[in-house]
């Protein structure tokens, strides 16, 4: 009894696994063939919808008639070498021909066997891989075209890793820059930053705007040591994941629009006459000076300086002498005072100067001796010899005031006093 219920056992088993096994083969996705005596002696219902063939067409098939001409060769060379023992490639990506004739890429794994009745079973799965070389084809059009957009584009394009080197970049990157681009490739992009430490600055703008269009100016540093300004908009590239992959961005050669700029800034704080500071500019000045005096806790002084009888230069040599004589004064002033000092004319015959970083009211005394060193020597001209003749006021922060105001007025008003005295 033990004997047939194993034997019954067995039989079962049999029946499910092929059951299980045949249930599987009509549910895979890929489409999965036998192919015997060259023909087709089993096809699962995804072949058959693949090439567009009910199974009653395509069992019996001989399986050349669905490959394309161009790889029945290949596919019969490398069956034959499977039957003969040798080890051919097995996958491998050839073109179907589907029942309304339309030709299908596919990949192919192709395994051979011999049953024990000595005939020989091809077994083979294959994958419809059209759609992916269509991606490809369109992926690799897609990125020739951006390069070809890239190469000709009249800006600056360029594209960084996580750790922030350039990774691609225009030709008018390039160019701008002064470099070949294989220079600079692989090179980090702070080192272009004429100051390397704004380009962090730079960067946490960038990574602030999580993935959208940031503006940002730069100031970058040419090949030959000058200044490159450049416009940005950029982005921060993020992987599926949300890790930062890198940064993109176009930018503008605004080095023309930055000189103009300051052309006029200059223009806008700069007395035309002396090229020293003019009222609106030394105003900047002194609040900017009197706002780290107030930090720092340090003084400053102002030293108000106006020339006496300077109408009769004008009236005695002409106004073209005059405005060399004034223009002369303020640069004697330059030349007493220190590089760090402010010097500027508020108009007329009024200068003034804006002394800071003093470590004891001495210093204040030392550097007027300095200046009045300065102008110690006459104003020569084609057809004159004049001295500088000025009277002067002193006023120090916080001591006089602790405002720009308050500190001219005291200037100004030592002034008149020293002038009323001589």
């Amino acid at each position: 009894m033990s004997g047939i219920h194993s034997a019954l056992v067995r039989m079962e088993a049999t029946n499910l696994n092929k059951e299980f096994l045949w249930s599987l083969f009509e549910c895979l996705q890929e489409g999965v063939f036998a192919i015997g005596d060259d023909r087709f002696i089993l096809a699962n219902p995804a072949l058959c919808e693949l090439l567009g063939y009910s199974r009653e067409e395509l069992v019996g098939k001989r399986f050349l008639e669905v490959i394309a001409e161009r790889h029945r060769d290949m596919v019969t060379q490398r069956a034959k070498a499977r039957i003969n023992g040798e080890n051919p490639p097995n996958h491998y990506e050839i073109a179907l021909i589907r029942s309304d004739a339309a030709e299908l890429l596919v990949h192919i794994k192709v395994s051979t066997f011999m049953l024990a009745d000595g005939s020989i079973v091809n077994v083979g799965s294959t994958r419809d891989i059209s759609a992916e070389r269509r991606a490809l084809k369109q992926l690799q059009y897609s990125e020739q075209e951006f390069r070809r957009i890239v190469e000709n584009l009249p800006d600056i394009f360029y594209r960084t890793d996580a750790k922030g080197s350039i990774v691609m970049a225009s030709p008018y990157a390039a160019k701008v820059m002064g470099y070949e681009l294989e220079e600079l490739i692989g090179q980090p992009l702070a080192d272009f930053y004429a100051r390397p430490e704004e380009r962090e600055a730079a960067l946490s703008k960038i990574l602030q705007g999580k993935g959208t269009m940031v503006p940002v100016e730069s100031c970058l540093r040419h090949r030959d040591g000058s200044i490159v300004w450049v416009s940005t908009h950029a982005y921060a590239r993020y992987d599926e994941d949300g890790q930062l992959i890198g940064v993109e961005g176009v930018a503008r050669n605004i080095t023309e629009r930055k000189s103009l700029e300051e052309r006029l800034r200059h223009m806008a704080i700069r007395d035309p006459l002396t090229q020293v500071y003019n009222r609106f500019g030394f105003e900047e000045k002194l609040d900017d000076a009197i706002n780290r005096a107030r930090r720092n806790r340090s003084s400053i002084a102002l030293l108000f300086f106006d020339l006496d009888k300077f109408k009769t230069i004008n009236d005695n040599y002409g106004h073209d002498v005059g405005d060399r004589y004034l223009a002369a004064f303020a640069k004697r002033m330059e030349i007493g005072f220190r590089d760090t000092d402010t010097i500027a004319r508020l108009g007329g015959d009024e200068f003034v100067a804006l002394l800071e970083n003093l470590e004891h009211d001495e210093m204040v005394y030392n550097l007027l001796e300095r200046c009045v060193t300065a102008l110690s020597d006459p104003f020569v001209s084609e057809d004159c010899s004049l001295p500088f003749n000025y009277s002067y006021g002193i006023a120090q922060y916080p001591k006089h005031g602790k405002d720009a105001e308050t500190l001219l007025k005291w200037a100004d008003q030592a002034m008149y006093l020293d002038k009323n005295s001589h």
